[in-house]
């Protein structure tokens, strides 16, 4: 039995340290027609993905903050990258004596420097009672198809920008990027 309790202490021990840092994967499938031999060729759809679980502060000063970066690599002319995010955004408001709060964070999805699309996270808030440590999260998250051109190695990123802010400090932790390579329409 004790050899038992221990094995499974090491697999959660592995999980935990695999949580905890940035794991990229690249997974190829090949998807084949139903029709047999006269159907159209087998296609290989690609998968690279990244995620991280570390806490990030936002800074409030403005200042854009990477929480996510992504290699994806195209080898034929005008592949289809289907792109997936998301991010756990959490607002805690710690300091004392104060009625109310807001936030106002801006996540870009990028390709290099061309941002492909953005979400915000915005409130004003009252806060139900002084001195009452409050803590909210939001998971917002995107998905956008690029097709960024010339077979290559693609960098994409997600950003976090504190934009605005009142009396709370801007958190991210949980956080996922997944891109899917299809061929070329």
């Amino acid at each position: 039995m004790g050899k038992k309790h221990n094995d499974h202490h090491d697999k959660h021990r592995s999980k935990e340290s695999c949580c905890n840092q940035n794991v990229n994967q690249k997974v190829e499938v090949k998807v084949e027609s139903g029709q047999g031999n006269s159907g159209p060729p087998a296609q290989v759809l690609t998968l690279f993905s990244t995620q991280e679980n570390n806490r990030v502060i936002i800074p409030s000063n403005g200042l854009t903050v990477p929480v996510l970066t992504l290699e994806v690599i195209t080898t034929e002319q005008n592949q289809r990258v289907k792109l997936d995010a998301m991010i756990e955004t959490i607002i805690q408001v710690v300091s004392p004596n104060v009625s109310t709060y807001s936030f106002d964070l801006r996540m870009d999805l990028r390709r290099s420097a061309t941002i492909l699309t953005d979400e915000r996270v915005q409130g004003i808030y009252i806060r139900p009672a002084p001195n009452q440590q409050i803590e909210y999260s939001w998971h917002p998250n995107f998905t956008w198809v690029d097709v960024p051109g010339p077979p290559g190695t693609y960098s994409y990123f997600v950003d976090v920008t504190q934009i605005a802010g009142l009396n709370e400090t801007s958190i991210v932790e949980s956080r996922a990027l997944a891109a899917i390579v299809f061929p070329p329409v």
